[in-house]
């Protein structure tokens, strides 16, 4: 996904968990965060709820290959948030990057 958002000409920060990117967060200002649902220690809804509990309000992509597990409720909790269900295209990646960054959109679940 990293080099999907580079060639569309975003720069991308990747972590290895939930815990590495809410380190990212701390230290830097970013203004999308695109995160998988399941990751080790920190899930990505989770990593999501920390970040508002902060205030802090970068637009965010939640990925999941469960969307079963992660419903519109939860979801509304912690907007603004689009969500891709796996597998999706890139270009569908790209445009929902670009929604939330030009345009506000929010996809729904």
């Amino acid at each position: 996904m990293a080099r999907t958002i580079e060639r569309a000409g975003f720069r991308a920060d990747t972590a290895k968990d939930g815990e590495n990117g809410w380190d990212a967060l701390r230290n830097a200002a970013y203004d999308l965060v695109i995160t998988d649902n399941e990751m080790p220690g920190l899930t990505g809804l989770k990593l999501i709820e920390r970040i508002r509990s902060v205030s802090i309000e970068p637009p965010c992509i939640l990925i999941s290959g469960n969307p079963t597990e992660v419903d519109s409720i939860l979801i509304e909790r912690v907007g603004p948030c689009a969500f891709l269900a796996k597998p999706f295209l890139p270009a569908v990646l790209i445009e929902t990057v670009y929604g939330l960054l030009l345009h506000g959109d929010i996809i729904e679940p």
